[in-house]
């Protein structure tokens, strides 16, 4: 991290941060929306946050598993634990490829800072893992 940064003492809204390839951070004069990626549960999340006018929001999808075309039993189990998973309050949701994908849009309270992110990433990280361990199991894939 530069020494900017560190000695930065005003609030830094976390679009205007910047990480190149060698992990150093900067701060921009321009800001615009942040998207990131990130791996987790063995899944690829595509992420994206916006603040603007006092509210802040943050988009996260990933896809979990394809219904099996050729295995009605496994299809209908898997589409049971889809709609249990919704049931308790997961934001997943059946594409039209067949994909079930986790999509949701978090409304967050400024300032958002770093932690407050990551903990509301992990948080339904931690929530998704159970249901997603499930459907693998299910799908036929590793748990």
């Amino acid at each position: 991290m530069s020494d900017a940064i560190r000695r930065h003492l005003e609030p830094v809204s976390l679009k205007a941060l910047a990480v190149d390839d060698a992990g150093s951070i900067q701060v921009l004069r321009t800001i615009g929306p942040l998207t990131f990626s990130f791996t987790c549960l063995d899944l690829p999340w595509a992420c994206r946050f916006h603040e603007a006018d006092g509210a802040a929001s943050l988009v996260v999808a990933a896809p979990l598993v394809a219904l099996p075309a050729d295995n009605p039993q496994r299809k209908l189990a898997l589409l049971q634990v889809i709609e249990a998973a919704c049931a308790s309050g997961l934001p997943i949701s059946l594409r039209a490829d067949g994909w079930a994908v986790y999509g949701e849009r978090f409304t967050l309270t400024p300032p958002v800072t770093p932690e407050k992110l990551i903990t509301t990433l992990g948080t339904h990280m931690l929530a998704l893992e159970p249901w997603l361990a499930l459907l693998r199991v299910i799908a036929g894939k590793k748990a």
